[in-house]
């Protein structure tokens, strides 16, 4: 429900598609609602195919939620965008806090998830390569926040 409000707001003020409000939310909703109910419709016969795909969005999100989170941070800590309403540094603390925690949690269900029994030893390699290049990302931006903060302290 929330990706599909923020999806309207994307179409109307970055995409600058001006629609009419039901038009709108009728094509955002059909945008969220089709693949969801596709997926429904195709694993109808055997439940453990919805129950693949739910896990592998589950890790997907996994994988994709840091990229929220970080830049939330760097954002709503920021008082030249913020104002008086940015972060002060006891909840930034927090806030990275929090975020390095549900960060391991989520890299240790991928790994759960992710046999690497299962793949080929080129598939192995691939997955190792590009878990370490997430891994040097995501640290490259926690390592320029925290530069940031520790300057401004």
């Amino acid at each position: 429900m929330a990706g599909t409000y923020a999806g309207q707001f994307v179409m109307e003020g970055f995409l600058n598609i001006r629609l009419p409000p039901w038009k709108r939310v009728a094509l955002t909703r059909a945008v969220a609602l089709v693949p969801a109910l596709s997926v429904a419709i195709w694993s109808d016969a055997d439940s453990s195919d919805s129950d693949s795909m739910n896990e592998f969005l589950n890790v997907l999100q996994s994988v994709q939620l840091p990229f929220a989170l970080i830049p939330i941070l760097h954002f709503t800590s920021n008082p030249l965008l913020m104002g008086p309403f940015a972060n002060g540094f006891k909840m930034r603390c927090l806030g990275w806090i929090v975020t390095t925690l549900v960060c391991f949690v989520n890299i240790y269900l991928v790994i759960e998830k992710v046999n690497l029994g299962d793949l080929s030893s080129l598939g192995q390699v691939g997955a190792v390569v590009t878990g370490l290049a997430y891994f040097a990302f995501l640290g490259y931006l926690v390592a320029l926040e925290f530069i940031r903060l520790l300057a401004e302290k």
